[in-house]
């Protein structure tokens, strides 16, 4: 669909913060964490969270989607100096027609949607997903093309079946490969489990990775008891998986609405937890241009980018 230029564009306990966090790329590097959204007006904006600054802040709109329409359900990767969004369904603003904008390559055997996707081993793997060979016909997909994966070999031009690489029947939300292994955190229903899963390969399982389930409660300390998430999304900086997580709570003032508020919970894959807490929470430093004065919608999941 387009692209943008990344620069234009001792405890146990969770600990808490407003400053900053240790996530970088190694060396000092300036990392940045991209995600797309849909604000009160009902546009696309392409907005940044960099975890050494504790900042986010708000890149532009996305290129190519014609006036009074929203792009949704695309693929947001990062390559090089850039950001690509990728294929997803052109909606009028209010509702009303959509258009698929469609990108295809090489086509696995298996039709799939709401299946995740993730580069493990130098292989493209999609994994999940509500769908099935026989989807064009309408028929239902069975349980075992839902809990298989396909591998698509680049040397060998080839797609594979994994059968049983995803056991549960609702489809995974988000897989991300952190030094060579697998995690995820929620499926399609509920992006958020309250637990961090991790996948072995060898015997084609995922356990619950020890000590993620203490989970970063710390949301309720600075949120209202009446505050809702609505939306959670995953992303790899280093050996952290960072959750970048928005709150629904009421306006202030005497005009109510809602705004939404941002929190950031970063998990320490490689942390010892007897020696340091391998959850962290932090609080963004927005600019004022780039507070959400209403509701936001998360309309990609996200991508990391070497500043």
């Amino acid at each position: 669909m387009g692209s943008l230029d990344g620069d234009a564009a001792a405890a146990t306990s969770p600990s808490f913060s407003s400053t900053g966090s240790s996530g970088d790329g190694g060396g000092g590097a300036r990392v940045g964490i991209y995600a797309c959204f849909a604000n009160g007006d009902g546009s696309n904006t392409l907005e940044c969270y960099e975890p050494g600054a504790n900042t986010w802040r708000r890149v532009g709109e996305v290129p190519g989607v014609p006036a009074g329409h929203v792009l949704k359900g695309f693929g947001i990767v990062s390559l090089g100096d850039f950001v690509y969004v990728i294929g997803g369904r052109l909606c009028r603003g209010g509702g009303g027609d959509d258009t698929d904008v469609a990108v295809r390559g090489d086509v696995a055997r298996t039709l799939r949607y709401k299946c995740a996707g993730v580069t493990w081993h130098g292989r493209f793997h999609v994994i999940g997903g509500f769908a099935s060979a026989a989807a064009a016909a309408g028929e239902a997909s069975s349980a075992l093309e839902r809990s298989s994966a396909e591998v698509f070999d680049c040397g060998r031009g080839e797609w594979e079946i994994i059968p049983g690489m995803w056991q549960l029947d609702v489809p995974p939300n988000q897989i991300v490969a952190v030094d060579g292994r697998l995690f995820s955190s929620g499926d399609c229903l509920n992006s958020w489990k309250g637990h961090v899963e991790v996948y072995d390969g060898e015997l084609n399982i995922w356990t619950i990775v020890d000590h993620s389930a203490a989970t970063p409660d710390i949301a309720a300390a600075v949120l209202p008891p009446s505050a809702q998430r609505r939306y959670c999304t995953m992303a790899v900086v280093g050996t952290r998986l960072y959750f970048l997580a928005g709150y629904q709570v009421a306006g202030d003032g005497d005009g109510g609405g809602f705004r939404t508020v941002s929190l950031v919970h970063s998990f320490d894959t490689s942390a010892t937890p007897e020696l340091m807490p391998a959850w962290s929470s932090f609080q963004p430093i927005m600019d004022q241009e780039d507070m959400d004065d209403g509701i936001k919608e998360l309309f990609s999941q996200c991508c990391s980018l070497q500043l």
